[in-house]
């Protein structure tokens, strides 16, 4: 909304005009709480949300506070402040093993990490994927994924998909790269996975969400 229109809103209903400096703290507020309204609006999808969603909007969100803490905030640096120490208690011991989630997650797989954390996570990878036992796969391709046409929240995630060129690897790891260096757009394509798709189905899980139960009330509210 312009200042402009706000302020005829503000007129229309008869109240005081906001000096310029509350309207600045508007706007301050608004760009550092909004970057939280749109982490749970991510967190609370209702068909495409997986735990594997959940790093990588930690990430962005852990990114915007430290990224505002270099701007100039002229009365919201306290609040900024605050959220990042609150987030940083309760969020920071989730930055271990929980990765893997993530990394077996079509939507992000690597895409989330900084560029020299991808050739060590990749190998850290590879020693897991040995230890998934190919003479079992059968037991899980014909499982059905139920999120499988995602509906991205591609505006909140400011990483790009990586789409690089496979490079000569043993037989044994020709799936892992594949799976690594192909865009996947759902969940569908892991059936061309086997091995990644029985670990994609070890560590991964829907969230709970009430979003399909809080809108029907909201629909009960309009009879």
């Amino acid at each position: 909304m312009e200042g402009e229109e706000f302020v005829e809103i503000i007129d229309s209903i008869r109240l005081q005009r906001f000096t310029k400096e509350e309207i600045e703290f508007c706007k301050e507020y608004v760009l550092v709480m909004g970057v939280v309204a749109d982490a749970l609006d991510v967190l609370q999808g209702d068909l495409a949300v997986s735990v594997g969603y959940l790093l990588p909007t930690l990430y962005e969100l852990r990114k915007s506070f430290e990224e505002f803490n270099q701007q100039y905030l002229k009365f919201c640096q306290p609040l900024n402040k605050t959220l990042k120490e609150g987030f940083n208690k309760r969020f920071e011991s989730f930055f271990g093993d929980e990765k893997y989630v993530t990394f077996y997650y079509f939507r992000f797989k690597l895409a989330w990490l900084k560029n020299d954390e991808r050739n060590n996570v990749k190998n850290m990878l590879k020693d897991e994927f040995n230890l998934f036992s190919p003479l079992d796969i059968l037991s899980v391709e014909n499982i059905e994924i139920v999120h499988s046409n995602i509906g991205k929240k591609r505006g909140f995630f400011s990483f790009e998909d990586i789409n690089s060129v496979a490079s000569p690897e043993e037989d044994r790891f020709a799936e892992f790269n594949r799976f690594f260096n192909e865009g996947l757009k759902s969940s569908e394509c892991l059936a061309g996975f086997p091995i990644i798709k029985k670990i994609y189905l070890h560590y991964n899980t829907d969230l709970p969400s009430s979003a399909l139960v809080e809108r029907l009330f909201s629909l009960e509210r309009m009879y």
